[in-house]
């Protein structure tokens, strides 16, 4: 197996894009990101892995990629071969020094490898969430709220919105990124115009944003409604509103995860038309003692 890092996310894009729209919306995840990083490359950071491991064939196997701090992702372009083409990819990873704070991809193939890596490291892998993939192609209309409407987010609204954004991943993950951080990425959310609030009697009461547009398609992400908002069919509203926004805007579809340990949030959108196409696990490795 030959493993190539690529510095150049041009050249990986190139390499690994036929396999992901094998499965576009499966493989938003990482399609979605390659785009970001490409087209926005000052919003990451530069040390940013990219991976293909091919077989002798020069087929491609198995693809990689990781924006520090954050988890690996990977993407499997076939069976055949795939279990030697993850050691090759540990191999070539610890070689290269690189740190490995988790993983995140389908099921099996995010488990194989945080179970190799686990052997090559001391480190015990914890499954941090069992995620659903849904894809989105017609909205169906929830029961909508007695009043108020979607709109986008203002620049006015940023600190508060950061705050939701924030609020948003301590319940989702149980941590938050750098204040200043989720204020630069509120800011590039509006300013981009993906960043979408449900505002009732002139004040916003959910959000959501759009995130990680591929060929046909787009995720929909960051769900948030306050606490005393909550069970008014605010966050159903505006997902679908914004949902549908994307479809008319000439998307083919829209795709969201959710963690299957949260069954209302997965039977609303499910409500409101979206399908199951497939899950993810998302590993973590803490520091092995």
């Amino acid at each position: 197996m030959k493993v190539t890092f690529y510095t150049d996310t041009r050249a990986f894009r190139a390499r690994t894009l036929d396999s992901f729209l094998q499965q576009e919306a499966f493989n938003g995840l990482i399609l979605g990101l390659t785009e970001n990083v490409m087209v926005h490359p000052e919003r990451y950071a530069p040390d940013v892995l990219r991976a293909a491991v091919e077989n002798a064939s020069g087929d491609l196997v198995l693809a990689a990629l990781m924006t520090p701090p954050h988890n690996l992702i990977l993407h499997a372009a076939q069976q055949d071969g795939l279990g030697e083409a993850q050691i090759a990819l540990a191999d070539a990873l610890q070689s290269a020094g690189w740190q490995v704070p988790g993983v995140n991809g389908p099921a099996q193939l995010s488990g194989a490898f945080a179970r190799l890596w686990a052997q090559r490291t001391g480190q015990t892998p914890a499954l941090a969430m069992h995620e659903r993939v849904y894809e989105l192609r017609r909205v169906v209309p929830p029961p909508q709220p007695p009043s108020g409407c979607m709109r986008l987010a203002q620049e006015a609204e940023i600190e508060f919105l950061a705050d939701w954004s924030q609020a948003f991943e301590v319940e989702a993950i149980g941590a938050a990124r750098d204040w200043e951080d989720l204020l630069r990425r509120t800011r590039f959310r509006i300013e981009d115009g993906s960043l979408f609030v449900w505002e009732n009697e002139g004040q916003p009461v959910s959000m959501t944003a759009t995130t990680r547009p591929t060929r046909s398609g787009i995720t929909i992400g960051l769900v948030y409604t306050p606490t005393a908002q909550r069970r008014r069919g605010y966050a159903s509203a505006l997902v679908a509103a914004v949902s549908q926004r994307m479809l008319d805007s000439g998307r083919q579809f829209c795709t969201l995860f959710t963690d299957l340990s949260n069954p209302t949030s997965n039977a609303i959108y499910q409500q409101i038309g979206y399908v199951p196409v497939g899950d993810f696990d998302e590993y973590r490795f803490p520091p092995a003692a």
